[in-house]
């Protein structure tokens, strides 16, 4: 009985590494980088958007950090003018004078400022 557990414990061992070693080996397939959509590739045309109403969510816009501020209830906020504040998910390391790509997924007014929800764009 002992030698008959030993030996189906050996045939399980075997079994585990053969289908570990087996497997077909996988290839570094090259990256296709997507090229990104540029909705609104200035401020300026960003802000006549919001102006004309026009549903900015999902979209893609390009702006210059002109000031940061880290003091807000909101987190932190980069502003590209006086009204304009966009709160960037997963930016990092972000400087005064960086260009960012965000993709907008909201977009609200308190205060005389818009504070547009985004992450960057991938």
């Amino acid at each position: 009985m002992k030698r008959l557990i030993a030996l189906l414990l050996v045939l399980a061992g075997l079994l585990v590494c053969f289908a570990a070693c087996g497997g077909e080996e996988k290839k570094d397939e090259p990256q296709v980088e997507e090229e990104i959509t540029i909705d609104y590739p200035n401020v300026s045309d960003f802000e006549a958007a919001l102006e004309n109403n026009e549903n900015v969510g999902g979209k893609t816009v390009t702006f210059t950090v002109n000031e940061i501020d880290t003091g807000s209830m909101y987190g932190v906020l980069y502003k590209s003018n006086d009204k304009l504040a966009f709160i960037v998910t997963g930016a990092a390391d972000v400087k005064v004078g960086d260009e960012l790509t965000v993709t907008v997924m909201s977009s609200r007014m308190a205060l005389n400022v818009r504070y547009i929800d985004c992450t960057l764009a991938e």
